[in-house]
């Protein structure tokens, strides 16, 4: 103590201090511990689109793909319906479609039945008229006719119509004009002067108004 200070004796080092914190000394002289792994930047500059971002892009896409299968299959529909609607309306028309009453034309020399009797009725007569035959020569077209009284009596005459020019040429022959009695039946030639086209043969009243008429093809 003090008589060693007095003997100039250096008094001695004091002892290491405990420190209640454990011992600092050593943490600081450790190797240096890493920091925690950061994520990389994005590049200055660059856009960041949102994270959802790329799921509305994926429905809108969703949704353009379905508009378009639906516009397809509303067109496929729309064609099928309209084929449906169409095949019918061939099928009533050629069921009622009537056949047709000319032949088939005929050569000059040749003759050919127009069609069979038809009803004829004009006041108080009733009766048929046929079209027995019909042929083309150089003058025009001479049919053969009949006329047949069920009923009454009919005074009548004829004319001709050409199809293509709508020319009306008047009849010659012993059944040009005439009368059918009660009872009756009147047959004979008609000529007619005129081109050779489809033709309609009027027979008509005695003051030449339309009762009824046949067409002669050319």
């Amino acid at each position: 103590g003090f008589d060693e200070a007095a003997a100039g004796v250096p008094p001695a080092a004091p002892g290491p201090r405990i420190d209640p914190y454990g011992d600092r000394s050593s943490a600081a002289t450790s190797a240096p511990v890493a920091p925690p792994p950061q994520e990389p930047c994005a590049p200055s500059g660059a856009p960041t689109a949102p994270s959802n971002a790329i799921g509305q892009y994926a429905v809108h896409r969703n949704r353009t793909y379905l508009i378009a299968v639906a516009a397809l299959v509303l067109v496929i529909l729309m064609a099928m319906m309209a084929v449906a609607m169409r095949s019918p309306r061939q099928d009533q028309g050629g069921q009622g479609a009537a056949p047709s009453t000319s032949a088939a034309p005929s050569t000059p020399g040749q003759s050919t039945s127009v069609v069979g009797a038809i009803p004829v009725e004009s006041g108080s007569f009733t009766g048929t008229w046929q079209i027995s035959s019909s042929r083309w020569d150089s003058n025009g077209l001479v049919i053969d006719m009949t006329i047949t009284s069920t009923k009454g009596r009919l005074a009548f005459t004829t004319f001709a119509i050409d199809n293509a020019s709508t020319g009306q040429t008047n009849g010659t022959g012993e059944m040009a004009s005439g009368t059918v009695e009660d009872g009756r039946t009147t047959q004979g030639e008609v000529r007619f002067g005129k081109d050779r086209n489809d033709t309609t043969i009027v027979l008509a009243d005695a003051s030449g108004h339309q009762i009824t008429a046949l067409v002669v093809p050319a």
